[in-house]
C-alpha cells in the first residue's frame, strides 16, 4: 500500500508542476549576438544557437551565463531589459507559490 500511495503522490506532484511552470521572459538577444560576432565564434552548433536567439530571444539566465563567458555582466550588454526579465519571473513565482516564498 505504501508503494501505491507514493506513486499517487508523485503523480499529483508532477501534475502540479506541469500546471505551475514558470515561463521564462525572453529578452532581445541582438546586443549579445553582435558581441559574439565581434569575437568571431562561429562553430556550426553555436551558429544555430545564435539563429535561435535572433528569432526567439534569450532568457535572463542564459544571458547571464553567456555574457559572463565573455567577461561582461549582462547589464553591460542588455541594460535594463536584463532586469525586466528577472522581475517578470519573480512575479510569476510569487503568483504560484505565494508572496512569502523565498525567491
Amino acid at each position: 500500500m505504501c508503494v501505491e500511495a507514493h506513486r499517487e503522490s508523485r503523480v499529483r506532484e508532477r501534475l502540479k508542476n506541469r500546471r505551475t511552470t514558470i515561463k521564462h521572459h525572453l529578452i532581445d538577444a541582438t546586443p549579445l549576438i553582435e558581441l559574439y560576432k565581434t569575437v568571431d565564434i562561429h562553430s556550426g552548433s553555436f551558429s544555430k544557437v545564435l539563429r535561435r536567439w535572433q528569432t526567439e530571444g534569450i532568457s535572463a539566465y542564459d544571458a547571464d551565463a553567456y555574457c559572463m563567458k565573455l567577461g561582461y555582466h549582462p547589464i553591460e550588454i542588455f541594460g535594463s531589459a536584463y532586469f525586466e526579465g528577472l522581475f517578470d519571473e519573480e512575479e510569476q513565482y510569487k503568483e504560484i507559490y505565494g508572496e512569502t516564498a523565498d525567491v
